[in-house]
């Protein structure tokens, strides 16, 4: 333990480390429970059950996801609803409605009302002292930038965090510097609540929800790039991610989309073709 962490702190210092945080940092953040998963695939649930009570089609549907083709309106049943997964209910949801609704009924944009947690204020203030200019995300929330900011004095301006989600901001950003304060480049690869809450319709489709938007992302390339670089020329630090996400992490980011675009695309042609 004592040589890895050593190790840590020499990248560190050598400012070779890129952290990749997960939904676990933002775990605790108040307002409390808004940016827990379960919590989240839970409300999406009771929106469809709801909506079940009034299309015989949809129960149909949703008995069939809780493996109870069989059964009837009353055998539906939310913590079996909810062991489908975000991906699943999302799919179900935006196929009914659209990908605003979707963000709507998860209340993304609150998520840019969230106050940091002491983990992003104490990766903030490794930054500010210049040793981290770079952090990769899965989340939608504004904490980091808040943290970041925050670790300043009140002549800091949001310039000096670029929030980067798409092929233009990255390729606009990647050469930035500034000679009087580190700058931070946030990578939101899952998409921002904060562009959400600004531009909601165009800003929807880019919030990643279902397998169908994954799969969308990954053909634009510049995460997947980005990620292979980093992976070459640095060090990526978890953090705030169980074992297997970030197993099923790395494989949304480096598989070659091809191999798995199947799957995709199955889901959509389910939703398509049994709920009409």
């Amino acid at each position: 333990m004592h040589d890895k962490l050593r190790r840590l702190i020499d990248r560190l210092f050598r400012k070779m480390i890129v952290p990749f945080l997960g939904a676990g940092v933002s775990y605790n953040a108040d307002p409390d429970g808004l940016t827990r998963t379960p919590d989240m695939i839970r409300r999406l649930a009771q929106e469809l059950i709801l909506e079940a009570e009034k299309s015989t089609e949809l129960a149909k549907f949703l008995l069939c996801i809780c493996g109870k083709q069989d059964g009837t309106e009353d055998d539906l049943c939310i913590d079996k609803l909810c062991n489908a997964g975000m991906a699943v209910l999302a799919e179900v949801y935006i196929h009914l409605h659209n990908e605003v609704k979707a963000c709507n009924i998860l209340r993304v944009a609150e998520f840019c009302d969230l106050e940091p947690t002491p983990t992003h204020c104490y990766i903030a203030y490794i930054a500010r002292e210049g040793y981290i200019n770079e952090i990769i995300t899965t989340n939608y929330d504004t904490c980091m930038e808040k943290a970041y900011e925050k670790s300043f004095n009140r002549n800091f301006t949001s310039r000096q965090v670029r929030v980067v989600t798409n092929l233009s901001e990255y390729r606009h950003f990647i050469d930035d510097s500034n000679p009087k304060y580190p700058l931070l480049h946030i990578y939101k690869i899952n998409g921002c609540a904060k562009k959400f809450k600004e531009d909601p319709q165009n800003e929807a489709a880019n919030i990643v929800l279902t397998e169908r938007q994954l799969q969308n992302w990954r053909e634009n390339k510049w995460a997947q790039d980005m990620f292979r670089d980093r992976c070459r020329t640095r060090s990526i630090l978890f953090s705030g991610f169980g074992s297997e996400d970030i197993l099923e992490g790395i494989r949304n980011l480096i598989t070659d989309p091809a191999k798995i675009k199947k799957e995709a695309v199955h889901w959509k042609k389910w939703v398509e073709e049994i709920y009409q």
